[in-house]
Parts: C-alpha cells; sequence; structure tokens
C-alpha cells in the first residue's frame, strides 16, 4: 500500500511540474514578444530614363524586407510609363517581435505603392503591392495633314495632346490636352497670319492624363510635313461678308456630330444640343450647358454616372477605375451600400468602391473574398497565423463568442478576433494561450 501511495505522490507531482511547465510557457510566450500592428514600406521612384527598378525598404521597429524575396513582375525598362506592376517582397520580424495574426489591408501602409495582398510564411509576411512605373512619353508617330485635319497616332490611354499651329519660327497653341488624335484646323488656316502661306505645319507633343502626371513626363514635339490645299478652304468657310464664323461652326446642312477645341458636339437642326442626356444610335449621352459631350466620373443633380471615352453613358455593368471596381445600374448611376449580382452579394462604400477582405458594418463582421469582393457565405476563413479558421455563418456575420476548435476559443465580437493571453469574458478571469485555445 505504501509503495503504491509512493507511486501515486510521484505521479501526481510529475502532472503538476509539467502543467507548472506548460503554463509558465505559454505565459513567457505571450508576454516576451512584442506585437507589431502596423507594417510600413516605401518603394524608391524610378527614374525617368527608367533603366533602374526601385529600391523597397521597411519602414519601423521590430521588422525588415528580405532583399533576396523582392520580386517583380516586370522589368521597368521593358515597361511603358505608367504602367502598374506586382511587386513581392518577404517581410521578416527581428528578435523579439511577432506580427499580429489579425492583419487587415488598412494595417499595411505603402509609399509610392498601392496594397494588393499579404499572406503568412512561417510567422512572416508575404506582401504584394502594386507600382506604377515612370517614365518619359513616346512621341506620337505617323504625323500628316487629311484636308485642313491634324492626324497622329495614338500613343496609348494615359496620354493626351498639345497640338500647335506654326509658320516659319513662330508658332500658336490651338489645343491642350486633347483625347483625339485629330483636330481640324481649318478656322487658323484661314487667318490672315497663316492664309496662303506656302511654310505653315503643325507640331503635337504627347502631355499625361492627369492621374498620372506624376508618372509620365510628356514628351518631344514631333512637327507635320507643310500644309498644301489652300485652294480647297477659303470659299467654303468664309461667309459672304469676308468674316470669320463663330466655332464651333456647322452650316446647318450637316446635322451629326463635330469635333472642335477637344470636345465632341451633337448638331440638331443646325444647333448644338446643350439640354442633358440624350439617346443616340441605342447609346445614352450627356451633354453640358455648352454642349461638350460629358467624358468620365460625372455628378449629375447629386448622383455619380460614369461615360466612356465615346461618351457612352455606362449601365447594368461593373466598371474597373484606378484598381477600383464600381457598379452602375440600369439608369446609369452609380450603385452604394448592399448588392446582390448573379447569386453573389457584395458591398459598395459610400465612394461606391467594392469592399474586400475584412470589414464590420452594422455592428457585424464580413468577408469580401479579395479580387472578386463577393461576401463569403458559410465559409471558413484562415487566421493570418493558420492556427484558426473564422467561421462566416449563412447570413455572412462572423461568428463570434464561445467557438470549439481543437478546443474551446472566444471569438471577441467587437472587434473579431481571437482573445489570447489573460481576458475577462463575463466577469470571469481565462487564460488562453498563443494559440487562442482556453486552459485549464
Amino acid at each position: 500500500m505504501r509503495g503504491n501511495s509512493k507511486k501515486r505522490l510521484l505521479a501526481n507531482l510529475v502532472t503538476a511540474v509539467f502543467t507548472l511547465c506548460f503554463f509558465w510557457s505559454c505565459t513567457v510566450t505571450a508576454f516576451a514578444e512584442t506585437q507589431i500592428s502596423t507594417v510600413k514600406i516605401t518603394a524608391s521612384k524610378n527614374n525617368w530614363e527608367q533603366t533602374s527598378n526601385p529600391e523597397v525598404k521597411a519602414v519601423g521597429n521590430g521588422y525588415k524586407v528580405e532583399p533576396s524575396s523582392i520580386k517583380f513582375s516586370s522589368n521597368i525598362c521593358d515597361c511603358n510609363p505608367g504602367e502598374d506592376i506586382e511587386v513581392t517582397v518577404k517581410i521578416i520580424t527581428e528578435q523579439g517581435y511577432v506580427f499580429k495574426d489579425t492583419f487587415k489591408k488598412n494595417n499595411f501602409k505603402v509609399t509610392n505603392g498601392k496594397y494588393k495582398s499579404h499572406s503568412y510564411e512561417d510567422g512572416n509576411i508575404i506582401l504584394k503591392f502594386i507600382y506604377t512605373v515612370r517614365g518619359k512619353a513616346e512621341t506620337p508617330d505617323s504625323v500628316y495633314w487629311d484636308g485642313t485635319t491634324a492626324r497622329w497616332d495614338k500613343v496609348s490611354d494615359k496620354v493626351n495632346y498639345t497640338l500647335k499651329i506654326c509658320k516659319g519660327n513662330r508658332s500658336k497653341v490651338v489645343a491642350e490636352n486633347i483625347s483625339s488624335t485629330r483636330y481640324d484646323m481649318k478656322k487658323y488656316l484661314i487667318l490672315e497670319d497663316y492664309y496662303d502661306e506656302y511654310e505653315v505645319y503643325f507640331k503635337v507633343k504627347a502631355v499625361p492624363k492627369k492621374a498620372y502626371e506624376n508618372y509620365i513626363k510628356e514628351s518631344d514635339y514631333i512637327e507635320s510635313d507643310y500644309f498644301s490645299d489652300w485652294d480647297d478652304i477659303y470659299d467654303e468657310y468664309i461667309d459672304f461678308d469676308g468674316c470669320i464664323p463663330d466655332w464651333p461652326y456647322n452650316p446647318g446642312y450637316n446635322d451629326g456630330w463635330k469635333f472642335a477645341n477637344g470636345v465632341w458636339y451633337y448638331y440638331e437642326n443646325g444647333k448644338i444640343y446643350n439640354d442633358g442626356f440624350k439617346a443616340i444610335n441605342g447609346k445614352m449621352h450627356y451633354f453640358f450647358n455648352n454642349g461638350a459631350m460629358a467624358t468620365g466620373w460625372q455628378k449629375l443633380s447629386g448622383k455619380w454616372y460614369m461615360f466612356d471615352h465615346n461618351g457612352y453613358m455606362l449601365s447594368n455593368t461593373w466598371c474597373l477605375d484606378n484598381g477600383v471596381w464600381y457598379y452602375l445600374q440600369g439608369n446609369g448611376v452609380m450603385k452604394t451600400g448592399w448588392f446582390e449580382d448573379k447569386g453573389k452579394t457584395y458591398y459598395l462604400n459610400s465612394s461606391g468602391a467594392m469592399l474586400e477582405s475584412w470589414h464590420k458594418l452594422d455592428g457585424n463582421w464580413y468577408y469580401f473574398y479579395p479580387g472578386n469582393g463577393a461576401m463569403a457565405r458559410e465559409a471558413y476563413i484562415p487566421s493570418a497565423d493558420r492556427t484558426f479558421v473564422y467561421h462566416m455563418k449563412t447570413d455572412g456575420k462572423l461568428e463570434t463568442g464561445w467557438v470549439y476548435q481543437n478546443g474551446w476559443r472566444y471569438v471577441e465580437p467587437n472587434a473579431g478576433v481571437l482573445l489570447k493571453g489573460w481576458q475577462t469574458i463575463d466577469g470571469m478571469q481565462y487564460y488562453f494561450c498563443e494559440n487562442g485555445i482556453l486552459t485549464n
């Protein structure tokens, strides 16, 4: 009997020591390391000559970029100015630091770049971001006269053009920042300064659109040959009094589209249409009070609409603009709030932007898949450290409170995160190990 008592005593002592060591290990691990909750990365701007890829560095304490991990989806010298490339870097922690396992998009700050996605690898972070290449715009090509119209080849969707009419060493800007690759010069050719001269030409250069001003430098000018069709313009465009007509000019017998000063107009019965929305050949357009056709984003009567480069109003479709998805409804109005499309649920914030990843809405946490923005339903989303999966219920809401997953754990409802360490829940003290499992 005494022998059995000694064995039981020894077994109990071993168990107590093991439990104490386990508890001490969890406690030391939980409190010895400093958690990193924000990662800041800076990418240097490449030179305008596009000869070198940018440097990528970490800005902050406790972590750094592993130089050998930096990868570019394309070499900058092979890219066009304003082109987006994907950059992948591995961010590693220094001794005594650990990344918080609930990182979201807003935990990353990328200078000269735009966050795309992140994942975890052995406690470190693999970050992907978008970098826009800087460079000088290509000079327009195939510059020539088409009757009285100046024409040239398109450089890219990221630039507009500045056009000059020239005689000898004198020049005059006739159009700035126009998107078209043609421009009728007849109203300048009939002016006294240029008419009946044999050394009149034009020159054009590419200039960056506003969205790309930080990434693209304007090109050099390129010159055309001399204009030669003088006999074909004088009688047609000067009235009986020898006066130059108002511009945009339309004699009334040729209704339809007219392009002038970088803007499209539409004529009906010899007059410019300037009365708002108008369907033309089955496509809806909008015309301002001065008759100019609308393109791009427009706020009309307090609502946002999107018109493409042809002036077509977008409707019943998704629109990708500067890396963000928007949805234009059947009436053309930009959608906001909850939205169902083809059996999937989305949320578009007050600016119309489609949400991705984790977001708290109306007091509940939801997860929207990165890339397509669809809300997760009856799905399991891994935690950043891959030790736990968050459960999204049928209605898309995060399951919070006590959950059993290889042991009892607690997902805090307000922050939507797995609790660790000492915690007070409903007035009771609990201790959760570093993987979130409740200890006895």
